[in-house]
């Protein structure tokens, strides 16, 4: 803040530039060089070695003392115990012999000369601890919230928003900035300034017209109680994080408060991880609170509205290298032979069950035969036996706990408990068989595989899956990743690299990965970490039609069924990629999404088009 600049940082900088320079004109620089045994040097040395050895010291005497008081063991110390022994005394021997250098170089050079390399050596810290600040601040954490240095920042959001809001203007005017965006005065600051160069932006204040504002593809609010109103019918929208700060339990603490914290070891290492490296886990682990970037307890929030009928061009479309616009993947000119036709497998439909007014995708089947299948048009999750009847039903529009935007991808684990692909609001969440809420982690962000500073978050997650041990598997679309986490929502690893449009996922109970690399039109095999183990190519997948999204699903011999939408079909192979027959051609299905199998081997595919989900039996063998 510039006052902040003006009143206090800058006459800081000028007396402390002030103070080292007097500091260095009263050393005696020629009587501290021709010391015997460079005693002058010898001071800073040994002064960094004392309080090195004093902090090692200090460490160390918790762990001893918690040693002395605990009752001994028949065999003897532990090989833990015993390093705690050697780690305090390390620290005191070398404590004790730099503490003797120290005071015989203060008897070489004399009191006040030591006292001002003293003093040289701390700035000297000092300094290099400032350009570490500095480097952090500017370079890493920069608009993060877990940076204190500043009070309130804009978050990362705001400019995955201003890149949708580009994409959006290439893919309706052929121009980077010529879309109509509106915003408000709660979003004014700092979207004024980068709707500059739009020139049709429209700012309504407070109070939007409602006929002006439906003429904006974009609506950009802070405060869209108004908005909501005018437009819900015919846009969607998706929120983000639009101001953060840093945490605020200083607020009303007291001695007595602060000093019980100092007193606790394990508080201590919090507080050090937070000045340090800006890390707040283990705060939160002792102050029992939940403190991420996913759910930052301080923050602002804004909404982004994009019309319905832009909504999927928008997910679709990517900028080119050069920022030249880049279109999704286009039909070929020439027809691509169907090599998949006429080759049926034996089967009959055994079960419909109807979902009037829904668009199903995803499924899953539970342990008792009943299904769990995903409606994105009413975001909502229906669980119904195989005769349809209706056991349960859970969600609306929305963004809190058991609300969705539009949830695609599901899946069930050996507890029953429900896991949805919360596709545009970028989550996961997690349900119990009944459809409680149980948890939910994920936030919006656009990263590369590989980057540390994506770990959990998403861009469009569509698929999911269980594999060994209870991790989850997502796909994670718009990344072109897929993460992997337990099933308490923490990270644990990720893969990709050569993913393009990753959607369906199925992992096998040897822990292999089977995903649905749609825009490379192939399926990928991976190891449980992610290495490519084969993969087999799909080129009856239609790459210009952004709803086929195709899905997959294993059976107990680990045949793979994978979704064919623009064909109507499930197409069947093993688990090494060899085709073994389809099913549902021809058979009164219009456009297949999800695809599951029971453990008695009934096939289950949701058709989006017709608002059902088809049960066959089939035997692959025949």
């Amino acid at each position: 803040m510039p006052w902040l600049i003006v009143h206090i940082a800058l006459p800081s900088i000028f007396l402390a530039a002030w103070g080292l320079g007097q500091l260095l004109d009263s050393l005696d620089w020629e009587a501290l060089t021709h010391r015997p045994g460079a005693a002058g040097w010898l001071v800073p040395a040994a002064l960094l070695l004392t309080l090195v050895g004093l902090i090692v010291l200090a460490t160390s005497v918790s762990g001893i003392t918690t040693i002395l008081q605990e009752e001994a063991s028949p065999a003897g110390f532990s090989l833990t115990q015993l390093q705690s022994f050697g780690q305090g005394l390390g620290g005191l021997l070398g404590c004790g012999i730099s503490l003797a250098a120290l005071i015989w170089a203060v008897r070489q050079v004399g009191a006040g000369q030591a006292a001002r390399l003293a003093a040289l050596t701390l700035a000297l810290f000092l300094a290099l601890l400032t350009v570490r600040t500095m480097v952090t601040f500017n370079f890493i954490n920069y608009d993060m919230a877990t940076e204190f240095l500043v009070y309130a920042h804009g978050a990362p959001d705001v400019k995955v928003a201003l890149q949708q809001i580009e994409d959006i203007s290439w893919r309706t005017t052929g121009a980077p900035h010529d879309v109509k965006v509106a915003y408000d005065d709660d979003c004014s600051w700092p979207f004024s300034w980068y709707m500059v160069p739009y020139p049709n932006a429209y700012y309504y204040g407070s109070s939007p017209t409602p006929e002006t504002l439906l003429e904006c593809p974009v609506i950009i609010t802070g405060g869209w109680a108004d908005v909501d109103a005018i437009v819900s019918q015919d846009y969607m929208h998706f929120d983000y994080i639009f101001r953060w700060w840093p945490i605020e339990d200083y607020k009303d603490l007291t001695w007595k408060q602060a000093r019980a914290m100092l007193a606790d070891p394990a508080m201590r290492a919090a507080l050090w991880d937070i000045i340090w490296n800006r890390d707040y886990r283990k705060y939160a682990e002792v102050t029992g609170k939940t403190i991420t970037l996913q759910k930052w307890p301080y923050r602002s929030e804004f909404r982004l509205y994009v019309r319905r009928d832009l909504a999927s061009e928008v997910w679709g479309y990517r900028l080119g290298a050069e920022g030249a616009p880049s279109e999704s993947p286009t039909p070929e000119t020439t027809v691509m032979p169907d090599i998949y036709a006429g080759h049926a497998l034996p089967s009959s439909l055994a079960e419909t069950v109807a979902l009037p007014g829904a668009v199903p995708r995803g499924l899953a089947v539970a342990a008792d035969g009943s299904l769990y299948v995903a409606d994105t048009a009413n975001h909502r999750i229906w669980h119904v036996n195989r005769q349809g009847a209706v056991l349960g039903s859970w969600g609306e529009q929305g963004t809190g706990p058991a609300q969705f935007q539009e949830p695609w991808g599901l899946a069930l684990d050996d507890q029953g408990n429900v896991y949805v692909a919360d596709t545009w609001n970028h989550r996961v969440q997690k349900f119990d068989a009944q459809g409680n809420f149980l948890l939910d982690w994920g936030a919006v962000g656009q990263f590369a595989p590989g980057d540390p500073n994506g770990e959990g978050t998403f861009f469009g997650p569509r698929g999911i899956a269980i594999g060994p041990e209870g991790r989850v598997y997502v796909t994670d679309t718009g990344n072109k990743r897929v993460q992997v986490f337990d099933d308490q929502g923490n990270f644990l690893w990720e893969f990709g690299g050569q993913l393009d449009e990753p959607v369906g996922i199925a992992v096998s109970a040897s822990g292999e990965v089977f995903v649905a690399d749609t825009w490379n039109r192939r399926v990928q095999v991976f190891s449980t970490q992610g290495e490519p183990l084969r993969q087999w190519n799909i080129p009856t997948w239609y790459l210009h039609d952004l709803e086929e999204k195709p899905y997959l699903a294993l059976d107990s011999e680990d045949n793979l069924y994978v979704t064919d939408s623009g064909h109507a079909r499930v197409l069947v192979f093993d688990k090494q990629g060899a085709f073994l027959g389809s099913v549902g051609e021809g058979q009164g299905l219009l456009f297949p999404a999800g695809v599951a199998v029971s453990a008695d081997g009934h096939l289950y595919v949701t058709d989006a088009h017709s608002g059902r989900a088809l049960g066959w039996t089939l035997n692959v063998g025949d």
